[in-house]
């Protein structure tokens, strides 16, 4: 999930594009907010976010997310050899608009904006992959691991809110962004289910299938320029992300790893009259794997860091007032 472009406000007409890379490996799983074993589980990701906004007004905005995958994958040992599976191709797109609260004319140092988005279900959900059973035996095209699937599979709303206020020396900012499926489970199978040497018929029906979850992302820093080295500026912030053991708005069904991670977001951008430049390398500080639905314990790959590098910049319209 994103939780927004950079930089406040837009002039009616103008595009404000960003295209971010972030990617990250991990070999860790955790059980609770304990790490259970290192080298089980290999799971890893290369993400292409393209985000987009237009100004209808200097206060309403239209916008648009659409993120790639370049690489995913995931892998275990099984029957003592390690098998891998691979997924890419385009996720989720989410469409939508946002609103200033306050006029920006009259607080161009502060402001909060409001948004609604719809997910649309444009990744494939059920990417397939040459993968053994659990024996290690029967190598044939298998459903991908959920955590790697391109797509939910589920239409969903986007609610976000974020603001900032500039002071003398620095600026805060802060991002709330809530995601609810309207939908309980999609046709993928569960990777318990497709590797059961038994068949899928053996999972319990209730998470025989991958369902299609909640999701949140919350945020909030300070930013401030390197004095004497014009167009530098540094970021620090912190940032709750998760799934929530259930839907809001849905029944809850299927096998979902529900928990949180709390990542610090220590990050540098350049800013130049043509685009601004910015590299993050969020931090896992805590994460805690929650149990499902049915109140069974879940394990879950989380990552130490990852990286994120990025480009943002505005075309057309009558620029903003700084």
């Amino acid at each position: 999930m994103s939780g927004g472009l950079m930089g406040p406000y837009l002039g009616k007409g103008e595009w404000q594009i960003q295209a971010s890379l972030s990617q990250f490996s991990s070999d860790q799983t955790f059980l609770g907010s304990e790490i259970l074993k290192t080298g089980g589980v290999i799971t890893g990701s290369g993400t292409l976010d393209f985000q987009g906004a237009y100004a209808l007004t200097r206060r309403l905005n239209l916008t648009a997310d659409v993120p790639v995958v370049l690489w995913s994958n995931w892998s275990l040992p099984l029957a003592g050899t390690r098998y891998e599976q691979k997924a890419r191709g385009i996720a989720d797109t989410v469409i939508g608009g946002r609103l200033w609260v306050f006029d920006p004319d009259k607080h161009t140092k502060e402001n909060v904006a409001l948004g609604l988005g719809l997910r649309l279900p444009t990744g494939n959900s059920n990417y397939q992959y040459p993968y053994p059973n659990g024996l290690g035996q029967d190598i044939t095209n298998r459903a991908d691991f959920s955590g790697i699937q391109p797509g939910s599979g589920a239409l969903g709303l986007r609610l976000t809110a974020q603001g900032f206020r500039q002071f003398r020396h620095f600026s805060v900012y802060g991002t709330g962004l809530y995601l609810f499926s309207l939908k309980q489970q999609n046709d993928t199978l569960f990777i318990g289910a497709s590797l059961s040497p038994a068949g899928p018929l053996s999972v319990p029906a209730d998470i025989r299938y991958v369902s299609t979850p909640d999701s949140y992302l919350f945020n909030a820093g300070v930013s401030a320029p390197i004095p004497h080295l014009k167009g530098l500026a540094l970021s620090f912030g912190g940032q709750v992300a998760g799934v929530p053991a259930w839907n809001a708005l849905t029944g809850t069904q299927g096998f979902r790893q529900p928990g949180y991670i709390a990542t610090i977001l220590p990050g540098v951008a350049y800013n130049t009259n043509f685009a601004s430049y910015f590299v993050s390398v969020p931090a896992r500080m805590h994460a805690n794997i929650l149990p499902n639905f049915l109140g069974t314990q879940e394990d879950a790959n989380v990552a130490k860091a990852s990286l994120q590098v990025g480009i943002n910049f505005h075309l057309g319209g009558k620029k903003p007032t700084k």
